[in-house]
């Protein structure tokens, strides 16, 4: 199908709207059903195309060890073939199961350090509290493939952190976009701890060649939330602004929009896209940029009730495209798992090609 307008303050001007309709967006397919999954679903996959042009797929998973996996394959297969799991160097940070890093997405670097983009969990007692979890985002680097990986540091924190109520203050992870010279992050925004609070969606960003730069010295740069037109709040204590209208929400809302998602740059139509899950509500959503701050719905991409969509990723098997996925072209896949409410260990991982048609052929039915 097509993508359409969204409609109230997510509809996008003509001109955008015009230009979207060149996305084509096909029909959801299920790939693996929950007994050919070799593990559970718990974050996004992260994928990297090798210099022979096989794609591996980077998962932080549950259920079963080692936890860390790596695998390669096609398009139709790409869990084919696993591959040595991966290994991790927490760097002092509290880590005892089900503490820990959970790798979303990788950005590679024009040195080929890999940067990895951490959802990281600190529970208690680790964290240093009786009760209460504390979530942040942080980058974590390998130097040999993805093999290896050592954390960093945490660069976004929220002031939902210490709930005693579970997951109240998850802040997602971890969709990003290179935008000019910056790296975005985009996160699940907290007013507070308690159920009452609400959350929303904002963006995070620091120049690349700070990060890179820091990253040589095994250290991390500040990272800086978006507000209300400026980039002033301090990642780790500041409050960002709502970027998605309509994200705001009660952090109990079973509606409440989530960035456990992904982003890329589509080359030709000149547009960033990132993907949104509603979570209790069963609804993945595609949303598209032209600065990756303004954000106008595009599609909705799945709706299945009973379930939640989280983990979507975008990835492009074609060499011209960004190994690392966050630059795609005319054609790329959207995989992500189908989640049952009632069992979190259920997925049914589905896939959705993409293309883009060219501006002479939009809108002739072709």
């Amino acid at each position: 199908m097509a993508v359409a307008g969204g409609n109230n303050s997510t509809t996008p001007s003509d001109s955008v709207a015009s230009e979207m309709k060149r996305l084509v967006i096909g029909r959801p397919q299920i790939i693996y059903t929950d007994a050919q999954m070799p593990y559970t679903m718990d974050g996004s996959w992260a994928s990297l195309r090798e210099a022979d042009g096989s794609m591996t797929i980077f998962e932080t998973a549950m259920a079963k060890k080692p936890y860390y996996f790596r695998h390669s394959g096609t398009p139709e297969r790409p869990l084919k073939r696993a591959l040595l799991p991966f290994a991790w160097d927490y760097n002092g940070y509290n880590h005892i199961w089900p503490s820990g890093g959970w790798i979303q997405n990788i950005y590679q670097g024009t040195n080929g350090t890999l940067v990895g983009l951490v959802h990281r969990e600190d529970l208690p007692p680790g964290n240093g509290r009786a009760r209460g979890t504390d979530f942040f985002i942080g980058l974590a680097k390998s130097t040999n493939g993805g093999l290896h990986w050592k954390y960093l540091g945490d660069v976004l924190g929220n002031r939902g952190n210490g709930s005693t109520t579970d997951h109240n203050a998850n802040m997602g992870g971890v969709p990003y976009l290179l935008v000019n010279d910056y790296l975005y992050l985009y996160f699940n925004e907290h007013e507070g701890p308690k159920p009452s609070d609400h959350r929303w969606l904002a963006v995070a960003r620091a120049k690349v060649g700070d990060v890179m730069s820091a990253m040589a010295q095994d250290q991390v740069t500040p990272f800086k939330k978006y507000s209300n037109g400026s980039w002033t709040e301090e990642g780790m204590t500041g409050l960002g602004s709502e970027i998605i209208a309509g994200s705001r929400c009660r952090n109990d809302s079973p509606t409440a929009y989530d960035f456990h998602s992904d982003a890329t740059y589509c080359k030709p139509l000149g547009r960033y896209l990132i993907t949104v899950q509603t979570h209790g509500s069963g609804t993945l959503l595609l949303y598209s940029s032209a600065d990756g701050v303004d954000w106008r719905f595009a599609s909705q991409l799945d709706h299945a009730p009973g379930c939640m969509l989280p983990y979507s990723s975008f990835i492009s098997f074609n060499r011209e495209d960004a190994a690392d996925g966050h630059e795609v072209g005319g054609e790329f896949y959207i995989y992500y798992p189908r989640k049952l409410l009632k069992n979190y260990d259920y997925d049914t991982m589905c896939r959705i090609a993409c293309s883009v048609t060219p501006p002479t052929m939009a809108g002739n039915g072709k």
